[in-house]
């Protein structure tokens, strides 16, 4: 569908394979930017809004999502590319980000594609 353009991963291997074309980064910590050149990458891209999928809404997504906010990017987390093994904190993290930043992937697929993007 063209929707991923890079692919984050932590310490495991990344689930999704790397396609041409596309950029890889390892992150060590909670938040994908954090001691990452995640910034700079989307910055020199001209980038401003990001879509934050993540195994454990309540760890990852959330650190990311709030040093997104930090440094001026505008995040939005796909509601069905998130998971968590404990119920009620991802609720509790889901809450947080919402209503305006965590999105349904059809609503997001929809903003895209208005946009010229496939």
């Amino acid at each position: 569908d063209g929707i991923r353009d890079h692919c984050v991963t932590g310490v495991q291997t990344c689930a999704l394979p790397i396609l041409p074309g596309e950029i890889h980064l390892t992150k060590w910590r909670f938040s994908a930017f954090f001691e990452t050149s995640l910034e700079p990458l989307l910055r020199g891209a001209g980038v401003e809004t990001i879509v934050i999928g993540g195994v454990a809404s309540y760890g990852c997504v959330i650190a990311t999502y709030i040093d997104a906010i930090a440094r001026g990017f505008f995040p939005l987390v796909c509601e069905e590319a998130v998971a968590a093994s404990r119920q009620d904190m991802h609720e509790t993290a889901m809450d947080f980000m919402s209503p305006n930043s965590a999105l349904p992937l059809a609503d997001i697929l929809s903003v895209w594609r208005k946009g010229g993007r496939t």
